[in-house]
């Protein structure tokens, strides 16, 4: 399919360039047959499955969001009986302890879905 598309390309060209006449045309005409090249790139390497839609990104993210902030939430029920009675100098490490298992998760949450990020924190 690639020695199709380059084959025609440059057939394209040889027509093409028997009728450039003007400096102006030849600008527009090497502009357009980059922009050209670029988009049968990124729909070649969209086919392959390198690319991914601004879509799909803008939903990820958003569950994961929705599943930090959730994760946030849980905190106010967490805490209070883990810091029930302990010094200062505990409840520090407890906290620490929880936002460094958070981060871990919201990490991990990136490959698994923003639901792993609410359900290994229940």
């Amino acid at each position: 399919m690639k020695d199709v598309i380059t084959w025609f390309l440059d057939r394209n060209e040889l027509e093409t360039e028997a009728t450039i006449e003007d400096e102006a045309s030849q600008k527009w005409l090497g502009e357009f047959r980059k922009e050209r090249a670029l988009m049968v790139r990124l729909e070649r390497k969209q086919m392959e499955g390198a690319l991914i839609a601004r879509k799909d990104i803008e939903e990820k993210w958003a569950q994961r969001t929705a599943g930090l902030c959730s994760g946030l939430e849980l905190l106010s029920h967490r805490l209070p009986p883990a810091l029930q009675g302990k010094s200062q100098q505990q409840m520090s490490e407890i906290i620490k302890a929880e936002v460094q298992t958070m981060r871990g998760i919201y990490h991990a949450a990136g490959s698994r879905g923003a639901g792993a990020l609410v359900q290994t924190l229940m």
